[in-house]
Order: structure tokens, then sequence, then C-alpha cells
């Protein structure tokens, strides 16, 4: 029997202020924080530029339970970057 992995894709678009952030230091910040998950794994950060009008990026999360993702989106919203990228869609499955 399989374990049960639940996937979060959240599409995200950048406001006016995420240019004027330290990209150097706002990627460190997110690279710290997905080193410190040990129940989700992040399986990609992907550019939606030119595929919705509504998004910028996606990430795409994994977990063994919905509230692993759900607590690790909201961790990402609360970095540096993570303030400046307004949630336009998710799903879970």
């Amino acid at each position: 029997m399989s374990e049960t992995v639940y996937a979060q894709y959240a599409c995200l678009k950048g406001t006016r202020a995420l240019r004027d952030l330290d990209l150097d230091d706002a990627a460190q910040e997110i690279e710290h924080l997905f080193k410190g998950w040990e129940d989700v794994t992040v399986r990609g950060v992907y550019s939606t530029v030119g595929f919705r009008a509504d998004t910028d990026m996606m990430l795409w999360l994994v977990a063994p339970s919905p509230d692993a993702v759900q607590d690790a989106l909201v961790a990402f919203g609360r970095t540096r970057a993570g303030r400046e990228l307004e949630r336009t869609w998710t799903f879970m499955g």
C-alpha cells in the first residue's frame, strides 16, 4: 500500500514592491526556510510569465498531510518576498 501524499500548487503575482527587495537576501531567506521544512518538499518553483496574466510564479509543495502544506505556504508568505507576492490561485490535491 502506498502512502498518501498531498500536493499544493500556489500561483502568485509579484507586487511593485517586490522589485525593491534585495533579491539575494530574499532568496537566502527562502532557501533557509525550504531547508528547514521536515515534512514538506518543494517540488518546484516555476515562472508562469506568459502562461497566465494574473500570475508570475507557481510554487509546488508536497507533504504527507494537508495541514503541512498549508502551514508551509503560510510560512512562505511571512518571508520578505512572500509578503510581496499575492496569492492569485491555489489548488490542493
